[in-house]
This record gives structure tokens, C-alpha cells and sequence, in this order.
């Protein structure tokens, strides 16, 4: 889903918000995947006056405090929405400081949205001193078409124009101002938008207008930030304006969570309330009372081939999740309107809201409740701060009601089996049920069944110098983590997977070869993955010191999950892969008697704990890593406890033998320390891999449903 358009921060509103566009970023219009024009071919765009309703402030500086290291600064950002009229003005003034000024801010571009609306330009001029440069020029402007968002399967559709200028200087101060209108019918007329009063660059002067008709309700919510607009009547509208000067650059932390949000916000709204919220979206999600006869057929065939209704469900819903590729046409009204069932049955395409509703009309006809439910993939429980609207969602999923038991569902994720219990869900904290019913957000459960969990058991048969040494690793992948793997293994086949696993050891180990081929296990029924590796060890014993022999024993796939997690001094929580376990056991038979203490140990931070036990048996030694996950993230006052605690654990994992053959028998002088570059080696590939694809598969926050 994408509502139509947005700010550059990331929000929509109903009046075609456009979006500026400076400096680097017209690199990405102008990479493969761009279409280009002029505007003389294009009925939505144009040069023209400005609106009469718009009122100006002038551009001159209000401070004297540039920044250091930076290309330019914005002198002025200003835009102004008139409702009444879906017109949305803005006016952005820049002062280029130096050669990288000139060379990433001599251009500007607008975003629009051509299936509702249409976009009017109004002034681009250079002041050099007491010079004012034209620089508009219909020749001199392109349309661009750049779908940014293929790679996301996912076309809007949407516009930029863009002007490339000449002979910008150090010193020059650039000028654009335009207007869009328009408005997304799909909203109903009602009105909803955000703007932030902080952004990654120095804004000068910020000014955000807003004119209100008379009658009309109008929620006002602020978030970290007690601005307040200055209030008039203008007749039978009335004017709101926020105002800002001298504002500094507040750019995100790196692992931060995302629902943390700390830029100072205003959110506006028609919608008083998430009830009115739920009764717009159960408008156009209204239930599919009928569907085409080969959807019928299908769903005919499902009931007929399974042994009961719950089997059914668990067949519809991987088809939905593995059948119906994802790909979102975005356009207009379907930004947020899904697509009819039996088309997306047909076409065996559709985004996310398309994919819940064909699941929920599916599960309806097979005898159960389903109903779409509203999510926010990044802001997750957030959004109870919000003011409603529905700005405050970007992803559709489904909401079964089985005998007053509820199940979550996605249809959009894939490579998921065993029962609705054993199936991973992300952390979408609340949800909104499209039900004319619905008064509130409900709180998204997930159930502890389908949390990811690896156990990994590496057992080393350990020979004297000149023989061979064996290793055997049998990994077992459960809830997210095997449903990862099985994603891995689609997208990379099996001989990379086994090569990759190879190379990971290699890394460690000198002289190392597959004894026997990889084997993989998949247990539908119960979410499980099952992978045994084999390998043949050379060398495993290194010199030391000419009369001693060494070797390192190090659990890479757990040091993977452990990598140092930044500054102390972050002002921002810190995100934390959570729920997660990871089992981590190690055998080692030797050739002769080790000498070395049992250890039992428990390393607690404060969103994460290790657990080691080590157990010496004359030749034979067996440790056990136990990680368990505490909490999604770590406050900023804590960040500091818990890179102690990191540290702490990385310093107590791993194992140095030390060997003098025919003499004394082996020892243990101590725990190996860290090693990132072993561990930097599984992660490249292998089973540690779940965790990158874990990443890649849950979506980054979006300006639409999907």
C-alpha cells in the first residue's frame, strides 16, 4: 500500500504532498530503470502563477551559524495545504557553500503522482548578489519515470521533473516553488498528513501553513516537540501556522529500533479516532460475497482433498503465500484499494492487502472468520502514540478467528509450514481489524512455538599429528530461523549452500574437505530443518613453539550473533534481534587425556544472556553456549552495561588446546579470545546466514500497504 504522495520524511497525507528532491538523489532517476521526456508531452504538468491563496516569507538568513563540512545549506523550507482546494505549495530555498554544494545541489526535482494529480511549476531562480537568474525553462525541464521501488516488486507509477541548472556558483542561493493538486479519492476526501521540524541537514527556516475550512474537525497531536501554530480566521477558513528557525541536524543512529522515532513531529488528522479509522478501511475491504468459478473450483478441490477444515487452511495458505508471487501495481487508488480476489487468483500476483484479502475470502468459504487487519511493519506498537488515520499503517495481514482463538497471518511471507503454533510472525505489536466494529488497536500475539531457534552441535574427532581429524556438525533450525534457511536455499540451491559451508570452515581449519555429501532434512509438519555436514580435517594440530602443538576451537556461528554493538555514548536505543536462542554445543574426543577444569558460567546484559557449561571427561570435552535473547533493544543509559556484557562473552567463548605429543598431557592455558575474522567467515554464508535473511525479509517502513 502507498498512500499518494509523500514528504520526504516519510509520511503522506489526502493533498498530494510532493516531494523535494535535491542534490545526489537525482543520481537514482537517472540510473537504469529511468524514463525520460520533456513536460511538453505531459498534460499533468505545467509553468504557472501561484495560487492566490499562498502567502510569503522572505528567504533572507536567520542565523549566522553554517555548519562546517557541508555543501549547502536550506535557508527555507516552506509548504502550504489549502484542503479546501487539494493544493499543497512548496517554496525551498538553498545557499550553495562550496564545490560539493555546487556539484550535488545544482539541481532540483519534484515528485508527483500523475493518476491524481497534477503538478504546476512557478519559479527556479538563482540570487547571486543583486543578480536574480531565471532558470525556468520548459526546454530546460525532464519527466522522469524511475520506479525505485522495482526491487521491492512494487510499481506506483509516480513522477519526478526535474531541472538540471547551469553555472551554479559558490554563494548562489537557488529557489524552487510548485504546487501539486489533487487528492487520492481513495481517502474519501478526508484529510491526514505529518511533518517533521527536524531533518539530517540545517534548515534555517521552517514553515508549515495549513488552511482549515469551517465545519470541518480538525486532531491535532504532537510528538517530542511543544510547537504550537499560530491561529487566525480568514473568513469561513482558518489559518494554522507552524513556525521554526534555526534548526540543527538531527540524523538517525545507526541499530536504532524502528519504532523509534526521534525527529519532533506534528500530526494532523480528519480522523478522530482508530474506530473511524476501521470503518474507512472496512469500506474497501468489504467481504467478497462472490468469486469466479475456477476460484471456487480450487477452493472446492482443497476441501475435498484434505482430511479436515484445519488441514485446508494450512494448503490455502501456502498457496496464497507461495503461488501468488508478491508484486504491487500501486497506482492511484490502488495504493490502498486491493485488487478483486479472483483477478489475484487469476493473474497469480498482488501485494500484500491484495494477497489478504483472496486468503481471507478463502478461509471465509472454507468455514472460517478472517478478516484483514492493518499493521505497521517498522513503528510496530508505536503507532498507540499516533494521532488515527490511516497514515499511521503500511502493511496488511490477516486476523483468523477460530472459535475465539485468534491466529495472526501474513500472506506475504513464504517457505512457512507445520501448524498456525509453529509459523514465525514479525513483531507487528498492534493491529487494526478492518471491521466497522472495530474501536481500537488489539495487540498482536505471537505465538513462543514459532520463535527462532538453532541448535548447532559440532562434534571433532581429534587424531594424533599425522592422521586424519574428523568433524561432524548437525544443526537443527526451528520456527524463523528454518523457514529462513529454506528461503536460502530457494534462492541459492543446494551445491552454494554446501560450497559456502565449506568455504566457512576452510577459513578456520587450513586443509578441510567434505567426507560425505550435505544432507537436508525438512520436517514440514513441525517447522523443522535438519542439516548434517561431514569433513575430513588436515592439519589440524599447528606448531607452537617447535615442540608443542595447538589448535583453536572456536563456535563461529555463535560469534556471529555477537558482533560489538557501537558507541557507549548512543543517545538512541539500541535494536536488538530478539526473540532469539541459539544452542550452541561442542564435542571434542582427543587423542590423549586433557587436563581441565568443568566451568559453569551465566553472562547477563541487559537484553541478552549466555550460559556456558563445560564438562571435562579424561579424552573427551563438551561444552554448551546457551543464548537467549531478553528484549527487542537496550535503552541508551544501559548501552554501555551491555557492551560490557558482550565483551564478556565474547572473551569466554571458544577453546586452546595445547598438545605435547608423548609427553604431558594436553592442557587448556585459556579461553580463545574473540576472533571476528573466524566468525566474520560463517556469516558470509551458512547457517548463520538465517539471520541476514531474516533482515532482508522483513520490510523496511513504507509509505504503503504491503
Amino acid at each position: 500500500m502507498r498512500t499518494c504522495p509523500g514528504l520526504s520524511t516519510g509520511y503522506a497525507s489526502t493533498t498530494a504532498q510532493p516531494v523535494v528532491l535535491l542534490g545526489i538523489v537525482l543520481s537514482l532517476f537517472l540510473s537504469v530503470g529511468s524514463m525520460l521526456a520533456d513536460i511538453k508531452g505531459h498534460n499533468n504538468v505545467s509553468i504557472g502563477e501561484e495560487p492566490a491563496w499562498v502567502s510569503h516569507v522572505p528567504a533572507g538568513p536567520h542565523s549566522n551559524a553554517v555548519p562546517r563540512d557541508v555543501g549547502e545549506v536550506h535557508v527555507l523550507f516552506d509548504k502550504q495545504v489549502n484542503v479546501e482546494t487539494h493544493q499543497t505549495f512548496v517554496r525551498v530555498v538553498r545557499r550553495i557553500l562550496n564545490s560539493t554544494g555546487i556539484q550535488n545541489g545544482s539541481q532540483v526535482s519534484a515528485m508527483f503522482d500523475p493518476a491524481c494529480s497534477t503538478l504546476t511549476l512557478h519559479r527556479i531562480q538563482i540570487r547571486r548578489g543583486e543578480q536574480l537568474l531565471n532558470r525556468l525553462d520548459a526546454d530546460n525541464l525532464q519527466v522522469l519515470q524511475r520506479e525505485r521501488e522495482l526491487e521491492r516488486h512494487v510499481y506506483n507509477g509516480q513522477l519526478s521533473v526535474v531541472a538540471l541548472l547551469n553555472d551554479v556558483r559558490q554563494g548562489d542561493e537557488i529557489e524552487c516553488s510548485y504546487t501539486v493538486t489533487g487528492a487520492n479519492p481513495i481517502f474519501d476526501g478526508k484529510f491526514f498528513d505529518s511533518f517533521a521540524l527536524q531533518f539530517p541537514g540545517t534548515l534555517q527556516h521552517f514553515r508549515f501553513r495549513l488552511l482549515w475550512p469551517e465545519g470541518r474537525k480538525l486532531f491535532i497531536r504532537n510528538q517530542n516537540t511543544k510547537l504550537q501554530p499560530a491561529i487566525r480566521e480568514l473568513g469561513h477558513t482558518r489559518e494554522y501556522v507552524w513556525e521554526a528557525n534555526d534548526l540543527p541536524a538531527l540524523m538517525p543512529e545507526f541499530n536504532a529500533p524502528g519504532w523509534y522515532d526521534p525527529y519532533p513531529r506534528v500530526q494532523l488528522s480528519e480522523f478522530g479516532s482508530w474506530q473511524e479509522t476501521a470503518q474507512w478501511a472496512a469500506r474497501i475491504f468489504k467481504p467478497v460475497t462472490q468469486v469466479s468459478p475456477a476460484l471456487e473450483h480450487q477452493i472446492a478441490e482443497w476441501k475435498s482433498d484434505t482430511s479436515s477444515p484445519d488441514a485446508a487452511l494450512l494448503v490455502a495458505l501456502q498457496f496464497v503465500q507461495d503461488e501468488i508471487r508478491y508484486l504491487g501495481i500501486e497506482v492511484g487508488k490502488q495504493t490502498h484499494e486491493p485488487t478483486d480476489p479472483s483477478m489475484v487468483f487469476e493473474r497469480r500476483f498482488g501485494d500484500c492487502k491484495d494477497k489478504a484479502l483472496l486468503l481471507c475470502s478463502i478461509l471465509n468459504r472454507l468455514g472460517f472468520q478472517a478478516s484483514p487487519a492493518l499493521v505497521n511493519a517498522t513503528s510496530a506498537q508505536a503507532i498507540e502514540q499516533w494521532q488515527p488515520s490511516p497514515l499511521a499503517f503500511n502493511h496488511v495481514i490477516v486476523r483468523l478467528d477460530r472459535a475465539g482463538e485468534f491466529f495472526w497471518l501474513d500472506p506475504t511471507l513464504s517457505y512457512q509450514r507445520g501448524s498456525l503454533t509453529q509459523r514465525s510472525l514479525p513483531a507487528y505489536g498492534r493491529a487494526l481489524v478492518a471491521q466497522a466494529d472495530a474501536t481500537n488497536l488489539c495487540a498482536v500475539a505471537i505465538h513462543s512455538n514459532a520463535s527462532p531457534r538453532t541448535i548447532v552441535r559440532e562434534s571433532y574427532s581429534i587424531k594424533a599429528t599425522n592422521l586424519l581429524s574428523e568433524l561432524r556438525v548437525v544443526s537443527t533450525l526451528e520456527g524463523e530461523d528454518a523457514e529462513s534457511f529454506r528461503s536460502m536455499l530457494a534462492h541459492a540451491g543446494r551445491a552454494e549452500v554446501e560450497r559456502s559451508l565449506l568455504d566457512s570452515y576452510t577459513r578456520e581449519f587450513a586443509d578441510v574437505t567434505n567426507s560425505k555429501p550435505l544432507e537436508i532434512q525438512d520436517s514440514d509438519k513441525e517447522n523443522r530443518i535438519q542439516i548434517v555436514e561431514s569433513y575430513l580435517l588436515r592439519g589440524f594440530w599447528k606448531d607452537k613453539d617447535g615442540w608443542r602443538k595447538q589448535c583453536d576451537i572456536y563456535p563461529a556461528a555463535l560469534a556471529a550473533l555477537l558482533p560489538q554493538p557501537g558507541s557507549p555514548n548512543s543517545q538512541s536505543p539500541l535494536a536488538m534481534a530478539h526473540p532469539r536462542r541459539h544452542l550452541h554445543i561442542i564435542t571434542v574426543d582427543l587423542p590423549e587425556c586433557v587436563t581441565l577444569q568443568d566451568k559453569s558460567q551465566l553472562i547477563r546484559g541487559p537484553a541478552e544472556e549466555l550460559r556456558i557449561e563445560r564438562v571435562n571427561s579424561e579424552r573427551n570435552v563438551r561444552i554448551e553456549y546457551d543464548y537467549r535473547s531478553l528484549a527487542d533493544s537496550v535503552p541508551p543509559e544501559r548501552i554501555p552495561r551491555h557492551i560490557r556484557a558482550r565483551s564478556e562473552m565474547l572473551d569466554n567463548i571458544g577453546l586452546t588446546l595445547v598438545w605435547t605429543p608423548h609427553g604431558n598431557p594436553l592442557t587448556a592455558p585459556k579461553a580463545l579470545p574473540a576472533n571476528p575474522f573466524i566468525a566474520a567467515g560463517l556469516v558470509g554464508f551458512g547457517i548463520v546466514m538465517v539471520v541476514f535473511w531474516t533482515a532482508v525479509k522483513r520490510r523496511e517502513e513504507m509509505t504503503a500497504w504491503r
